[in-house]
């Protein structure tokens, strides 16, 4: 039951409750699925609507900037673990080390991978992959990533994530993997994937996964682990700003000012 004041986050998700996927528990792959935000009005307002049962509970030692935090890191969660299934012990790439693919990386850390190395085309960008745990990194402007990986982890890594969605950040997901590894696809784009020559993709037995958002549990899932104190993505907030000053903020991030990961709004926050 929920009461007024209790304090919440929430799924993104509207989903239909009777189609196929909906019926198998797969909510967030709703054949009707609609987003709040997108199809619904969003969330940068005083209030907003969403249904009780997309509702997770904040315990008290979770602020509202973590709750904040835990939608966008529902995605790269699910992938590591509910799609990729990664196990303790196993190498991963992350490819894209921006707003997704730092979640993924300390993420994967979480779940026991032995080593992350992190991929991205800027210096900046990869220091900061640091932070958040990544044991390698590889600038994808300078040098061939998966001859890199291939030096750094011989064979390849069991595991790589596509945090771009780029042709050829996912092309070089599956190049970078050891045999019987698999490669998980976050990132949208409008790009044609193009993969190895099948010979090498059946023979190796690779596999190529797609993954997409994730589901009220996950969420849950996650304010478990930062209320346990196992899971700190609070230095993923690069500044604050207040409702009314929203566009700016806006500006800034598509100019990539700062090299900014994400910008937290708050509507309680004066000028």
């Amino acid at each position: 039951m929920w009461s007024v004041g209790d304090r919440v986050i929430f799924s993104g998700v509207l989903n239909c409750g009777f189609c196929n996927n909906c019926l198998k528990g797969k909510d967030y792959i709703c054949e009707n699925r609609k987003f709040i935000g997108i199809h619904a009005e969003g969330g940068f307002a005083q209030f907003v609507k969403a249904k009780a049962d997309k509702l997770v509970r904040l315990p008290p030692a979770v602020s509202f900037e973590e709750g904040a935090l835990i939608e966008p890191a529902g995605s790269p969660f699910h992938a590591l673990t509910r799609r990729a299934k990664l196990t303790p012990g196993e190498t991963v790439a992350v490819y894209g080390a921006g707003g997704i693919g730092v979640f993924a990386i300390c993420l994967a850390k979480l779940c026991g991978a032995a080593k992350v190395i992190a991929i991205d085309i800027k210096e900046e960008v990869l220091e900061r992959a640091k932070v958040f745990g990544a044991d390698r990194v590889i600038n994808a402007a300078r040098e061939d990533p998966v001859k890199r990986i291939r030096q750094i982890t011989p064979g390849g890594v069991d595991l790589a994530v596509e945090c771009v969605g780029a042709k050829e950040a996912v092309a070089n997901s599956v190049k970078s993997l050891r045999m019987g590894g698999r490669a998980v696809v976050l990132g949208l784009g409008p790009e044609e994937i193009k993969l190895v020559p099948s010979t090498t993709f059946v023979r190796s037995e690779f596999e190529l996964i797609g993954s997409y958002a994730y589901s009220t549990a996950e969420l849950g899932q996650i304010v478990n682990l930062i209320w346990q104190g196992r899971l700190d993505i609070s230095a993923a907030v690069s500044e604050k700003t207040s409702l009314d000053r929203i566009n700016e903020a806006f500006e800034r991030f598509r100019k990539k000012i700062g090299n900014p990961i994400r910008i937290l709004v708050s509507p309680e926050k004066k000028r």
